[in-house]
């Protein structure tokens, strides 16, 4: 039975749940997941469609019901106290499965399921856009149309642009970097709007690890793979100077990946490799540590206290919002949801931070 509705919960795919409910206290706060994902009815069909049933989570459909069931996702939500969530849309990105118009229509698919999702539950999710990152006037484009037209609070970019098909690891423009020029009318839309961008890992399989092999193994192109991915784009958005010169409002997921953790090596391995005079970066203020403080994270690290307070250490009270990656897991959302709660109760905060993470940093933002 849901412990707060009384509801009896849904039938869930795999092993058996190994969550915790929160304790009673936290239950009673005001919970915003900041980054869940989902995958609208409409936009699973046309992936299904262009991608041949291929794409990259094709297979954990029917193991994540709450993906695409608005009804299992409450569900959830009230099995773990969470009020309200902000969805965002799931992998794979648009432009793996579509040409440059394909994917223009894939995101326009994908976002109007997600305004339909939150118009019909306004007080329950907040919607954010997808956009075709191949197609950089299209970005533009469907950004008005889906954050000034259907009203979603924000855009998900990846951190690069790979939209090699599957069949083909080594077509010409895979890969590019985010703080490319053609990107920088997207980077002022997005500023005129003043909302958010969810920053999100991609890194494919197809991405060997080492010369002379085919693919990665071993899950390392996830596993490790995604952390350092999104570490890199930080850093790009921050030596280009795109992060200061557009003042963006950036949501590094997964807590931030592997910036907290290496904030000193920064410290000390920029002055020095500065010592021959070369700067890193001249459209980044010094210390360049400082410079990736200016990002929010969320609290994702699926159980790990140590990695929740490094995180919060490195961005403080009101830089990290509660988010949790869920429904993806093993158990349909409830391990993600419940890993993520069990690790912020035992992060020790008063209470002021606590409500700051659990919902009043993303409200802020959210407007």
């Amino acid at each position: 039975m849901d412990p707060r509705s009384g509801v009896r919960a849904a039938t869930r795919v795999g092993p058996a749940p190994t969550y915790k409910v929160p304790c009673r206290l936290v239950l009673a706060m005001r919970t915003i997941d900041a980054y869940s994902h989902v995958l609208p009815r409409a936009y699973r069909d046309a992936l299904a469609e262009r991608s041949g049933g291929t794409h990259a989570i094709a297979d954990l459909l029917e193991a994540i019901p709450a993906l695409v069931d608005v009804d299992e996702r409450l569900a959830l939500m009230d099995r773990h106290g969470v009020d309200e969530q902000v969805l965002v849309p799931a992998t794979p990105a648009v432009e793996t499965v579509a040409d440059r118009v394909g994917a223009a229509e894939l995101a326009r698919v994908a976002n109007d399921g997600i305004a339909e999702i939150v118009d019909a539950h306004p007080d329950r999710f907040h919607g954010v856009a997808t956009v075709a990152m191949n197609n950089p006037t299209a970005m533009v484009e469907e950004l008005d149309r889906a954050v000034g037209d259907r009203g979603l609070d924000g855009v998900l970019l990846y951190s690069s642009v790979d939209d090699r098909p599957a069949t083909d690891a080594h077509i010409e423009g895979a890969g590019r970097p985010i703080d490319g020029e053609e990107f920088e009318p997207f980077y002022e839309r997005v500023a005129d709007y003043d909302v958010p961008i969810w920053l999100h890992p991609a890194r494919p399989k197809t991405n060997p690890d080492y010369l002379g092999e085919l693919e990665s193994k071993y899950l390392i192109w996830q596993m490790f793979g995604w952390p350092y991915e999104l570490s890199a784009a930080m850093a790009r958005l921050v030596f280009s100077g795109v992060l200061d010169r557009h003042d963006l409002t950036v949501i590094a997921h997964h807590a931030g990946a592997m910036v907290p953790l290496l904030a000193g090596r920064m410290g000390v391995h920029y002055d020095l490799f500065e010592m021959t005079g070369d700067r890193v970066s001249e459209a980044a203020a010094k210390p360049y540590v400082d410079e990736f403080r200016r990002f929010y994270a969320d609290t994702a690290t699926f159980g790990s206290v140590p990695a929740l307070r490094t995180a919060y250490e490195f961005f403080g009270p009101d830089r990290l919002l509660f988010g949790t990656d869920a429904p993806f897991d093993s158990e349909g959302g409830d391990r993600a949801l419940g890993e993520n709660r069990r690790a912020l109760e035992n992060l020790e905060l008063d209470q002021s931070a606590r409500e700051r993470l659990l919902a009043g940093n993303a409200a802020g933002l959210l407007g």
